[in-house]
């Protein structure tokens, strides 16, 4: 257990200056009641559902030369084509993420305004200062504003930070 575990726990639960050993032994009795399975029984199970996996592989990690089962890999692939993100509708959005011209016209039916299109141009391709360039710079900026409180970002804000160069 880490240290920066143990500050984590602190901060989440109010435990003030406890001891490390009050604090894992707390972080052990929360997970006893939630019934929350140990790290080696959930990769063993992975390693029984998928059978990617040699015995020799400890709970370190998987193998670098097998970062992922294949047939993880394979449902994942499966999933990204049906589905690029969560809420996904194919008639109003891009698949790249944001709206569709579609999308962005039903838009300013419904609301009135007038959705611009995203830059999609490359940053190198872009002439520096230019129109777009500037707000492909602003976009980028206050999307970096779309991380979650636990630091990382939506499928969807991943999907149009992806589209915009980000």
């Amino acid at each position: 257990m880490t240290s920066s575990r143990v500050r984590q726990l602190r901060q989440s639960y109010n435990l003030g200056r406890l001891p490390d050993e009050a604090v894992l032994e707390f972080e052990k009795e929360i997970n006893n009641r939630m019934n929350i399975k140990p790290e080696q029984q959930i990769i063993n199970e992975l390693k029984s559902k998928y059978n990617a996996f040699s015995p020799s592989q400890t709970l370190g990690g998987f193998n670098q030369s097998a970062s992922r089962p294949k047939l993880a890999m394979l449902k994942w692939q499966e999933v990204l084509k049906k589905k690029p993100f969560k809420g996904y509708n194919k008639k109003i959005h891009a698949r790249t993420g944001g709206l569709s011209a579609k999308g962005r016209a039903k838009f300013k039916r419904e609301q009135g305004s007038n959705l611009k299109p995203p830059v999609t141009t490359k940053p190198s391709k872009l002439k520096r200062g230019s129109k777009a360039a500037k707000r492909r710079k602003s976009f980028c900026a206050r999307s970096r504003g779309f991380k979650r409180a636990d630091g990382t970002y939506s499928e969807k804000a991943k999907a149009a930070r992806r589209r915009w160069n980000c």
